[in-house]
């Protein structure tokens, strides 16, 4: 209308939900006419903002885009972040306006991590807490985290399990064989790869010297042995969660597994 095409982005329009700060047209320099904490308005001039103008089959074809891609942010190692372009098309006959078209890109998110071990100690995962609610039109999935009891770890058949950006991963690492109340187990240092090889690069720490990393702005969060009072040996387990990530390079996703 007016020579405007208006578009509104939502931040929950991605899982997980999209970095609004990294939202840009073709022409970076172009902002946004209303900012809150979950959407984005544009007026984007047909003229200018970089959209661009093709004539087919005896219409006029504006276009643009809405994006927020690795490749135009500067990243580290990893990243949690969604990428996101929606692709703006308005066309006009010499009589009328013609619909607004939209259409959505998102990547599919990676895969998780699998866990291994051996005959001494063994890494598991478990399962998070789901809750699902239904509509006449539609269902929806929501993580409830309640109390995460450790019950029932991921089997083989399980694998590959999905996992989101920033979705929690539970973790167990349990001494195997053993009856000793006086053994502790003591996880020194723990780290991601992008392979099953674990002096591979590149990678990540999640633990180091037995605490969090520090270097992640999301820490590892452990959960004492001592809360859960079905444990024969509580000293014989370390349990802890860290947020699902990927490795990047250059704005470029390297691996779509994570291996601890």
């Amino acid at each position: 209308k007016d020579g405007i095409m208006t578009v509104e982005v939502q931040s929950n329009i991605t899982v997980p939900p999209l970095d609004l700060s990294t939202v840009r047209l073709r022409d970076p320099s172009c902002n946004p006419t209303t900012v809150s904490e979950t959407s984005l308005l544009y007026n984007i001039p047909l003229s200018g903002c970089g959209t661009t103008l093709k004539v087919m089959n005896g219409e006029l074809v504006y276009e643009n885009e809405v994006r927020s891609l690795l490749g135009d942010r500067t990243v580290g190692v990893i990243t949690r972040d969604s990428e996101f372009k929606l692709t703006l098309r308005c066309s006009y006959n010499e009589s009328s306006d013609q619909q607004l078209d939209i259409h959505v890109n998102t990547l599919a998110p990676p895969a998780s991590a699998i866990g291994q071990g051996d005959l001494v100690v063994v890494l598991r995962a478990y399962p998070d807490h789901l809750s699902v609610s239904c509509r006449a039109d539609a269902c929806f999935l929501a993580l409830t985290v309640l109390d995460v009891q450790y019950s029932h770890p991921y089997g083989i058949q399980d694998y590959p399990v999905v996992k989101y950006l920033r979705e929690p991963v539970y973790l167990e690492v349990q001494v195997l064989n053993r009856l000793d109340p006086n053994i502790k187990l003591a996880l020194d240092d723990c780290w991601a790869t992008g392979s099953s090889d674990p002096y591979s690069l590149p990678n990540w720490n999640i633990i180091v010297n037995g605490c969090e990393y520090e270097g992640d702005n999301d820490l590892t969060v452990f959960h004492p042995s001592s809360q859960y009072p079905g444990l024969q040996f509580p000293t014989h387990y370390k349990r802890f969660e860290v947020k699902m990530f990927t490795f990047v390079s250059k704005g470029l996703q390297l691996s779509n597994s994570v291996s601890l």
